[in-house]
């Protein structure tokens, strides 16, 4: 037994040996490509890192600037329709107070025209009732009378 344990590690060695000895460096050249290429990967994931950041860094900064513009870009216009409101009303005011006064003017002339109207139908009307009156109720000696006080009336008014 003792032989055939030696006789295996002997094979075994053999084996092992003859392993290592062809294999040698066919696992060296696998493991230095092996090792490049992981070389490789690495720089390239390095180079890829850098580069990502500085885009990052890129977006972030026009991130920052746009929402500044947008602040201001608001700023400004609340500020300006805040002005141009003012302005509207303004505007808006004078012209109320403009019509207010059109239309007051326009209210007092054609007050003044149907007053003047009313005033002459009124007295036509009392001159042409006051004649159909005293047509019909005076005799002629009383006209005769009335009309000298009233000739009277008028040139005494005129005298004064």
């Amino acid at each position: 037994m003792e032989t055939a344990v030696i006789s295996s590690l002997v094979n075994f060695i053999l084996v092992v040996g003859t392993l290592v000895y062809a294999g040698r460096k066919p696992l060296a050249q696998f493991l230095g490509m092996r090792s490049d290429a992981i070389r490789d990967s690495i720089a390239e994931a390095e180079a890829l890192s850098g580069e990502s950041q500085r885009e990052f860094s890129h977006w972030s900064d026009l991130m920052v600037k746009s929402s500044d513009e947008a602040r201001k870009g608001r700023a400004d216009s609340e500020e300006l329709i805040s002005r141009m409101r003012a302005s509207t009303l303004a505007n808006a005011r004078r012209e109320a107070e403009r019509i207010e006064k059109e239309i007051g003017l326009v209210t007092g002339t054609e007050y003044a025209k149907a007053r003047q109207a009313i005033e002459k139908e009124i007295s036509v009307g009392s001159a042409d009732l006051a004649k159909n009156f005293l047509s019909e109720n005076m005799n002629g000696d009383v006209s005769s009378q009335l009309l000298s006080e009233t000739l009277e009336r008028v040139t005494d008014g005129n005298r004064s």
